[in-house]
C-alpha cells in the first residue's frame, strides 16, 4: 500500500510488485491519491483509491478496496506510505493479515506488527548532492529495508 505522487507516475511501485511476483509471491497493491479523480483504474490485484472513494470520516467506500478487504487474507501487508493517510490507516486496521509492517511512527505502533525507522539521507546543495536527492526514492528504500529485515528474521 502506498500514496501516489501527484502525477501518478508510480513506476517504482509497479516494478517492485513485478519483482515480487517474479519471486513467486501473490501481490495485491493499494494506491491512494489525494486527487478527486484519478487517471488510473482498479484492476484485480491493483486497487486505486481517490478522494471520491473517501467518506466524511476518511474511510474508503471503494468497492474494489472493500472487496479486497472482505475476500482476501494476507500473509504480509507492507505500508509504504511516507506520510500518514487516514483512508489507508483505516484499511490497515481492517485488513486481515498475519503481519502488518511499515515506517516507524507513534500513531502506527498499535497497528503494525513490525516497524522500521528510516532516516532520510542528508543532501548538500552541490551538483552531486542535488542529483543524489533527485535519484533518492524513499518508498523504494523503505520497501528494501523492510524486506531485508524480514528475510533476516525469517532465517533465524
Amino acid at each position: 500500500m502506498f500514496e501516489s505522487d501527484w502525477l501518478e507516475q508510480n513506476y517504482d511501485m509497479q516494478e517492485l510488485a513485478d519483482e515480487w511476483r517474479k519471486e513467486g509471491k501473490k501481490v495485491s497493491v493499494c494506491q491512494y491519491t489525494d486527487k478527486k479523480g484519478t487517471s488510473q483504474s482498479s484492476l484485480d490485484n491493483f486497487v486505486v483509491i481517490d478522494q471520491n472513494d473517501v467518506d466524511f470520516w476518511g474511510r474508503t467506500t471503494s468497492i474494489a478496496a472493500r472487496r479486497m478487504l472482505d475476500e482476501d487474507e494476507f500473509d504480509l501487508v507492507i505500508d509504504l506510505t511516507t506520510t500518514q493517510r487516514r483512508p489507508l490507516i483505516y484499511l490497515l486496521i481492517e485488513v486481515k493479515a498475519k503481519m502488518k509492517c511499515g515506517r516507524k511512527s507513534e500513531l502506527m505502533k498499535k497497528i503494525y506488527d513490525f516497524q522500521i525507522d528510516i532516516k532520510n539521507p542528508e543532501f548538500d546543495d552541490s551538483e552531486e548532492g542535488m542529483a543524489a536527492r533527485e535519484a533518492y526514492n524513499e518508498r523504494k528504500e523503505l520497501a528494501d529495508q523492510i524486506v531485508k529485515y524480514l528475510k533476516i528474521i525469517q532465517k533465524s
